[in-house]
């Protein structure tokens, strides 16, 4: 159950976790776009990896510097594994793997690193489990996410992370 203050623009679910995604409507101004509105996501703020540990460390007894060490680790681990063509799965979190920018060529023999590869990138895909209702796939960090029109009139800036929102609307997300 959400809970609404209008005066501060609040929104708090029963367990104090989960606040709402805020997004706003743009226009496509691109040629041939036909001048269409799109929601997209708003972020307020940017959470590093010492704000997460400190949040760790008070949910748990682990020690924030303890917390930093495993995840730079886990860091260098993903690389070294990423780099030599593995897929790494976090269960509960998600896959990583490395894929290729490439352009095409016209035949295997004409394809060539220096020609037709632009870069690297890491593929990311959220874990999930799918739902006997809906037959969807329900992504780990969108079960139960909530849609909030972003009104910059509403943004404390003095607020933690996550405690800055504006009317709800329920998102199925499915693959």
């Amino acid at each position: 159950m959400f809970y609404f203050s209008k005066t501060n623009y609040t929104t708090k679910q029963q367990n104090n976790k989960t606040m709402a995604l805020l997004y706003k409507i743009v226009r496509d101004n691109r040629k041939n776009s036909g001048n269409l509105y799109y929601g997209r996501a708003v972020q307020l703020q940017m959470v590093d990896t010492n704000a997460l540990a400190e949040i760790i460390q008070r949910n748990c007894t682990v020690k924030k510097s303890d917390v930093l060490a495993v995840i730079n680790e886990l860091i260098e681990v993903m690389t070294d594994k990423l780099q030599n063509s593995c897929t790494v799965k976090l269960d509960g979190f998600g896959t990583f793997k490395i894929g290729l920018k490439t352009k095409g060529a016209d035949t295997p023999e004409n394809f060539s690193i220096s020609r037709n590869v632009s870069g690297l990138r890491v593929n990311f895909i959220s874990s999930g489990k799918k739902s006997q209702a809906t037959n969807k796939v329900e992504r780990t960090f969108l079960q139960g996410a909530t849609l909030q029109k972003y009104d910059p009139t509403k943004v404390d800036t003095n607020k933690k992370p996550g405690e800055n929102a504006g009317t709800q609307e329920k998102v199925e997300e499915g693959v």
